[in-house]
């Protein structure tokens, strides 16, 4: 299984449309995880209109790549958006600065030190 985060989200990324990741999954079979998910051959195409992207997988003996080009930024736009108004709830509610000492706001912010 992959979960990638929405590319193009984070202000560093908002200019970019290729991006490229890599994973393994070795960790999984070796590292004491309580489920074992592993890939012999994988070979994916994806056409997402909703989210203005093309997504091509390709996996072998546990190790893979994913290569994306973002070609409407609609859906980031309005997940941006989105982004900013959960941060601005999240903040108003406390009416200071909302703290964040493993970085999960930072990640949804798209502000990561």
């Amino acid at each position: 299984m992959s979960i990638r985060s929405v590319h193009g989200t984070d202000s560093a990324e908002a200019k970019r449309r290729w991006f490229f990741d890599v994973g393994q999954q070795w960790t999984s079979l070796f590292g004491g995880c309580n489920w074992y998910d592993f890939t012999i051959i994988k070979l994916q195409g994806e056409f997402a209109p909703y989210t203005g992207r093309w997504e091509f997988e390709a996996g072998l003996l546990g190790f893979g790549f994913c290569i994306t080009y973002v070609y409407d930024k609609s859906f980031n736009d309005n997940i941006t958006d989105l982004r900013d108004e959960i941060v601005a709830e999240l903040e108003g509610r406390t009416g200071c600065e909302v703290k964040d000492p493993f970085g999960v706001l930072d990640d949804i912010k798209g502000t990561k030190p």
